[in-house]
């Protein structure tokens, strides 16, 4: 996964709650338009994650000073300052379909 994240221009850093993002590849664009460009590095992370197998590993929303919006940690641990949220369905969806 490290190898993937580089190649695709981050730079990624092992950390004992899983890797964490030093850099934003996207940062320019991002200044002016965060949160469709979290929203998109999110995305983009959990499609690497599923490209090469990582079932164990979970790409959550995790901003922070000087850093990537996303972190990715072990898929059944939460970071100690994360809340339960629901997901929300997406647009033109209901919870129930």
């Amino acid at each position: 996964m490290i190898t993937t994240l580089e190649a695709n221009g981050y730079e990624p850093r092992t950390t004992e709650d899983g890797i964490t993002l030093a850099n934003c590849p996207f940062h320019r664009l991002a200044r002016q338009h965060t949160e469709l460009v979290c929203g998109m590095n999110l995305d983009l992370i959990d499609g690497l994650l599923d490209a090469v197998g990582a079932t164990g590993l979970s790409a959550r929303l995790d901003p922070g000073p000087d850093r990537c919006c996303v972190s990715i940690s072990p898929a059944d641990r939460k970071p100690a300052d994360e809340k339960p949220t629901e997901k929300k369905p997406a647009a033109g969806k209901s919870a129930a379909d």
